[in-house]
């Protein structure tokens, strides 16, 4: 079963909100920006459990964008507990400033014993996959769909020029909780550099 998550980006604000379609009056997840971290330790993205990134809000994931580097070093779990932390990259493909890829070890159905399989991911602009099977607009360079390796459709995300909106993820492959912080992390840290100009 597909799940749906909306980005909001508040004006003249330093973060971004991302709410479940399940649940629309709980803001789920909080995703605090450092416009120019002052250090290369501090995250410029930090993912939070809730609706805000107070003392108490559990750290969910954080990215890192080296300068002058094509490559977003992404920790998904809370970077300052290392022995709790997966470390992974999004990468931008040299055939597209729009193609990101990846590699996360996740549930395949293909083996018996249940053990997670490394996977190559890609997200990847479209303009013929959206939300609701509708086709988004090919003028949007913020519009993706992530595909595993053997192309299937995994996620996508249908952007919204509404002010305070950033857009619609639905994820449609069901591999867990943790998948789903994953893919959330991951979508917030292109989108953001799509609309800081990167790409």
């Amino acid at each position: 079963m597909s799940r749906r998550f909306r980005l909001l980006k508040p004006a003249f604000k330093a973060h971004y909100d991302i709410i479940s379609d399940d649940d629309a009056e709980q803001r789920q997840f909080y995703v605090d920006i450092k416009v120019k971290p002052f250090s290369k330790s501090v995250p410029g993205l930090t993912l939070y459990a809730g609706s805000d990134n107070s003392d108490n809000a559990p750290i969910l994931g954080a990215s890192y964008k080296p300068a002058f580097s094509e490559t977003i070093k992404v920790a998904f779990g809370d970077p300052g507990q290392t022995s709790h932390v997966e470390w992974e990259e999004l990468e931008k493909t040299k055939l597209s400033r729009f193609e990101y890829k990846w590699s996360t070890y996740m549930p395949s159905k293909d083996t018996s014993d249940d053990e997670d399989r490394l996977t190559d991911l890609l997200w990847k602009r479209t303009s013929s996959e959206g939300v609701d099977g509708v086709q988004p607009s090919s003028w949007s360079p913020r519009n993706w769909k992530l595909t595993g390796d053997d192309g299937v459709v995994l996620a996508v995300f249908t952007s919204d020029k509404g002010i305070g909106k950033a857009g619609t993820l639905e994820i449609r492959a069901d591999k867990g909780a943790d998948w789903d912080i994953k893919v959330l992390m991951t979508l917030v840290c292109i989108y953001h550099r799509a609309s800081q100009g990167g790409g």
